[in-house]
């Protein structure tokens, strides 16, 4: 049973620790402008070719009104745009030497733990 528990904590503390790395390590790059202009395109080739998309019948079903009630004419809610999020820079990627020493330090701690499970007594 206390063979189990360290083995967790162990378990917790490398976890923590992938996780911090990760973390350190960033997102990946945003794409290039040039990549977006792309895909843009793209939409509109597929917008002219294929049409701008499902159009929902929401818009059609009327409400069943009774015959003794009179419809009134509601007014239509305006939509206002949303605005579009800012491309924030991310920060540099880490360099080949720092990724190679997590994976070696990660394979160290995990054959430490295999090797917790494999004493025999």
């Amino acid at each position: 049973m206390k063979k189990h528990v360290v083995t967790i904590s162990i378990a917790n503390l490398v976890c923590a620790f992938l996780t911090r790395q990760i973390i350190a390590a960033g997102l990946p790059p945003p794409p290039s402008q040039e990549t977006l202009d792309r895909l843009r395109e793209m939409g509109r080739q597929n917008e002219l070719k294929y049409g701008a998309g499902p159009v929902s019948n929401f818009a059609t079903v009327t409400p069943r009104i009774l015959p003794t009630a009179t419809p009134t004419p509601s007014p239509l809610p305006t939509i206002t745009p949303s605005p579009k999020p800012t491309l924030t820079p991310s920060p540099k990627p880490l360099p080949v030497q720092a990724v190679h020493k997590v994976q070696n330090t990660f394979s160290s701690i995990w054959r430490f733990i295999m090797g917790i499970f494999s004493t025999r007594k």
